[in-house]
């Protein structure tokens, strides 16, 4: 596969082996209902199934792969990045994720060892990273019961850290366009034991959301990943659902872009604003401008609240 590559020191757990298959009646099940659907947020620019067959592994799914860079493009220096990226985020880890959240390297994830820290994954840094400025911004930890929709929830990654992190969470709702991620959800979460606040409902179920269920959305690297119309179908939802807040990480250090199928980018922030939503916080990833241009990471943290 282009450019994939797995960790070595875990192995996939037995009884995983033979369900992740690429012929498993569900994830053929979720495939046929998906092509089935007529949603603009399953118009797919990037995700297409040429990509997903080149770069998705599916028995190594927390690999260097389709869902998580981890290793690519870091040459010499991945354990000096890992280390700089481990300590920036630790100094503002305020909820002490460090010491709640642990990594096992399984389904494929690279681990990073430093004496200074438990097992390192680049999964869980950006989960600590992600979930403290989420509380930063959106005090969930204060609320009575915390509900949240996740848009592009890939394999479930931050559905599972946010049910280990917050004791409050009631209902965590993994969405995707993409059948083979709501099929990994289901496995990953089932695995993690947190399906019993986490869901994972399906393309053709969004009419089955009730408005005023949910008090977070979040959209992590995967606006970026869609074009247009799609952004616009999620956005809506969203509105219809009438959730708060929202939560984005664009894959651009300064511009939220889509990308269309003949490789064009548009603007989609005009999209966010006509629908209510403010920007009310952004920050970079890695505070530390130093670290931040040694590690190689630009991204920014964005919570927008609609008026």
């Amino acid at each position: 596969m282009v450019g994939t590559s797995h960790g070595t020191g875990t192995t996939i757990p037995v009884q995983l082996q033979s369900e992740l298959q690429w012929d498993n009646p569900r994830l053929v099940e979720l495939r046929e209902r998906y092509a089935a659907t007529d949603l603009p947020m399953l118009s797919h620019s990037w995700w297409t199934q040429d990509y997903l067959e080149k770069t998705l592994d599916l028995q190594n799914f927390r690999g260097d792969n389709a869902y998580v860079w981890q290793t690519r493009h870091l040459s010499d220096a991945t354990l000096h990045r890992y280390f700089l990226y481990a300590r920036d985020v630790a100094d503002r880890d305020e909820l002490k994720l460090f010491s709640k959240l642990d990594e096992d390297g399984a389904f494929g994830c690279w681990l990073f060892h430093f004496r200074q820290f438990p097992a390192l994954s680049r999964d869980l840094l950006d989960s600590v990273n992600e979930l403290n400025f989420i509380e930063r911004h959106a005090k969930v930890s204060q609320l009575p019961q915390l509900r949240v929709l996740d848009i592009g929830a890939g394999y479930g990654r931050l559905a599972h850290r946010t049910h280990s992190a917050f004791s409050n969470l009631a209902d965590y709702a993994c969405l995707d366009g993409i059948a083979e991620s709501s099929f990994l959800c289901e496995v990953y979460t089932k695995f993690r034991a947190c399906d019993d606040k986490v869901r994972v409902v399906a393309a053709d179920e969004l009419d089955t959301l009730n408005p005023g269920a949910f008090d977070l959305a979040i959209n992590v690297h995967s606006f970026s990943e869609m074009c247009l119309s799609a952004i616009q179908g999620w956005l809506d939802l969203v509105v219809k659902l009438q959730i708060p807040r929202l939560f984005i990480i664009p894959n651009d250090p300064e511009s939220f872009l889509s990308v269309e199928a003949d490789d064009t980018r548009i603007d989609f922030l005009p999209l966010i604003e006509s629908r209510g939503f403010r920007l009310v916080a952004k920050e970079p990833a890695i505070a530390n401008s130093d670290v931040r241009e040694l590690v190689g990471v630009q991204d920014h943290l964005c919570m927008f609240q609609r008026s």
